[in-house]
């Protein structure tokens, strides 16, 4: 099912590092967080990125793991929506500096999704705080189902599954602002493409390459040692 074709993005970051200090991290965020929304991971999202590239010939590898527990339900007339499992979405990436402050970026994005274990303990917390439970209390305990109906019929489903590899993202970024370890403004383009590499009948993909543009800019600043 096509959810979308073109995400256009902008991220400005500012990186308030400690001042007064003689050597600039070579590290520091923003951290390459996105919305864990089953829906929201199929579509290319651009991540907060520094708006600097690795020196040539450098590369950065990473690891990313974020785990959810999701709960939504409603509907209106005909149409309904439920979202009741808890999703992991893993991946590695690795960055590599082309020169001539290109770097090209990609990652390789897997998830596991079931029923959980968690439920239990969100509801027992909700209920020691007196926070509302939007109806939790009244479906079974980890469960798994994500799911859209309209007139009777599925428009689009999460299937539960151990691992299944989701779009595969590639990032070409641009950044003329010199090396990201020195104090000073940076800005840079970013261009991207996402292989349709997800099971899309399944909802691990939308069976479409997708392709984005986005804009970044930060002020860098000298940290403490």
């Amino acid at each position: 099912m096509r959810l979308s074709k073109l995400v256009c993005c902008g991220s400005f970051v500012v990186a308030p590092w400690l001042a007064g200090c003689a050597t600039p991290s070579p590290h520091g965020g923003p951290l390459p967080v996105r919305n864990q929304h089953p829906a929201q991971l199929l579509v290319q999202s651009m991540t907060p990125h520094r708006a600097a590239a690795n020196p040539h010939g450098t590369t950065t590898l990473r690891l990313d793991a974020a785990y959810s527990n999701l709960w939504l339900a409603g509907g209106s007339g005909a149409s309904s929506f439920r979202m009741d499992g808890e999703y992991l979405r893993s991946a590695a990436g690795v960055e590599v500096g082309l020169g001539g402050g290109f770097e090209l970026g990609f990652e390789v994005p897997v998830a596991h999704t079931s029923g959980g274990f968690l439920d239990s303990f969100i509801i027992d917390y909700h209920e020691l705080f007196g926070f509302p439970d939007q109806d939790r209390t009244l479906v079974p305990k980890d469960q798994f189902a994500i799911r859209a109906r309209q007139n009777g019929s599925t428009l689009w489903e999460v299937e539960s599954d151990s691992l299944q590899l989701l779009d595969i993202p590639i990032q070409l970024l641009w950044s003329p602002t010199g090396d990201r370890r020195q104090p000073g403004f940076g800005y840079g383009l970013r261009a991207g493409v996402e292989l349709p590499t997800g099971d899309d009948q399944r909802g691990y993909g939308n069976g479409e390459v997708d392709w984005s543009l986005g804009a970044l800019a930060e002020l860098r600043t000298a940290t403490a040692t």
